[in-house]
C-alpha cells in the first residue's frame, strides 16, 4: 500500500459535502483498509469509521470527507497555540475530529465535545512471565523475599492499611526512576514493555488491549477499576459554531449506547480480533487458576505436619511409660 500524502484527502464513500473530518491512524480506532482493492483511493476502517457510518444512517443529509492530521498528534497547547488535530479544527482546516481523543477540561474550553462514545479505565501491561508448573506452585504468588517480609509483617503488626492504589505506587516508582519511564507513543511503550520484563506501561485500556490480544501473545494486562482522572471518556470534537451538528451527533450517540450497537462494534474491533489461543488464559481480566498439582505442596506440608505430630505423640507416650516404670 502506498503512503498517504499530507495534501491528499481520504474519501471513505462517494458522499461529499462541506463537513471536513480530520483523523489519525490509531489502531483499532482508525486503520488503513488493507483489503481495499480500489487503487483510485485510500480507504479507512476501524471503530470510529463504523461509529460515523452509524451516525449518518439517521442523518443522510450529513456528508463528509476525511483527511489525516499532518503532525499525527491529538493536540497540545504550546505557547498559546494548539497543534495536532485540535489546531486544525480551531484554524478551520477541519470541522470535526474523529478519533479516540479524551475529553479534558482544557480541550473543552476551546471546542465543543459530543457525548462520550466510549469510557475507558487505565491499565498497565508487562511482559508475560514464563511459568513453570510445580507442586509448590502456590508459593510462586510471591518470591522468597516477599514471603519473608510477609511473615515479619504478620508477626510485627496486626493491621496494615494500604494508603496507595497499585497505579499510584507505580506512578511513584516511575517518578523517582533514574531512567525516564515516559514514551511518546503507545507503540514505543509496548515495545519497551516487551524488551524489559521489569517495565510496566500504563495507558488507557482501549489502546493497550489490541497489543495484548495480538501475536506474539507475550503481554499481560491488569485493569484498574477506577476511571482515569485525566478525562471524561472519548468524544467527537467540533468548533463552537457547529453546535447544531454536535447536538445531532450527541443524540445519535446516546441512542447507540441505549440500543447496544456501540457495544457490538466495540467488541468487533477488540475482542473479536483476539489472536491469542484460549489456552493462554484470560490475559486481561483474571490470573490463571492454580491447578491441583500446584497445590500438592500444601498437602505434603500437611501430611508431614501430621506425621511429626504423631511421632511426637508416640515419643511422649513412650517417655511417660518409661517414667512410670522407673517409679
Amino acid at each position: 500500500m502506498r503512503a498517504i500524502l499530507r495534501s491528499e484527502q481520504v474519501t471513505l464513500t462517494s458522499k461529499f459535502f462541506g463537513l471536513k473530518v480530520v483523523t489519525k491512524i490509531e489502531h483499532p480506532f482508525v486503520e488503513f483498509d488493507e483489503d481495499n482493492t480500489d487503487n483510485s483511493s485510500i480507504k479507512l476502517k476501524g471503530f470510529c469509521i463504523d461509529l460515523l457510518e452509524l451516525i449518518v444512517e439517521k442523518y443522510p443529509d450529513i456528508k463528509y470527507t476525511f483527511h489525516l492530521v499532518q503532525d499525527s498528534g491529538y493536540g497540545n497547547l504550546v505557547n498559546g497555540t494548539w497543534n495536532g488535530m485540535m489546531g486544525e479544527l480551531l484554524r478551520g482546516e477541519a470541522d470535526m475530529i474523529l478519533a479516540g481523543m479524551t475529553i479534558t477540561s482544557l480541550r473543552d474550553q476551546y471546542v465543543q465535545f459530543s457525548k462520550p462514545f466510549m469510557n475507558a479505565n487505565l491499565g498497565f501491561v508487562m511482559k508475560s512471565a514464563q511459568k513453570e508448573i510445580s507442586w509448590y506452585g502456590y508459593l510462586n504468588v510471591f518470591d522468597v523475599y516477599v514471603w519473608v517480609l510477609l511473615m515479619i509483617s504478620l508477626l510485627s503488626i496486626s493491621v496494615f492499611i494500604c494508603q496507595y492504589t497499585t497505579f499510584e505506587m507505580l506512578y511513584n516508582i516511575m517518578y523517582n526512576s533514574a531512567i525516564s519511564p515516559y514514551v511518546n507513543s503507545t507503540e514505543n511503550g509496548i515495545k519497551r514493555a516487551r524488551e524489559n520484563s521489569n517495565y510496566a506501561f500504563i495507558a488507557e485500556t482501549p489502546f493497550l488491549l489490541p497489543h495484548v490480544l495480538r501475536k506474539p501473545c507475550d503481554l499481560d494486562m491488569i485493569m484498574s477499576t477506577q476511571t482515569p482522572k485525566t478525562g471524561g471518556g472519548y468524544g467527537l470534537a467540533f468548533r463552537r459554531e457547529n453546535i447544531s451538528i454536535e447536538q445531532k451527533f450527541s443524540l445519535r450517540i446516546i441512542e447507540l449506547h441505549e440500543n447496544g450497537q456501540l457495544s457490538v462494534i466495540r467488541h468487533r474491533w477488540w475482542e473479536d480480533r483476539n489472536e491469542c489461543p484460549k489456552s493462554d488464559g484470560d490475559k486481561f481480566s483474571e490470573n490463571d487458576p492454580i491447578s491441583w498439582f500446584q497445590t500438592a505442596g500444601v498437602f505434603v506440608i500437611l501430611f508431614v505436619g501430621i506425621g511429626v505430630g504423631i511421632l511426637a505423640k508416640i515419643i511422649e507416650i513412650i517417655r511417660r511409660r518409661m517414667f512410670a516404670h522407673c517409679i
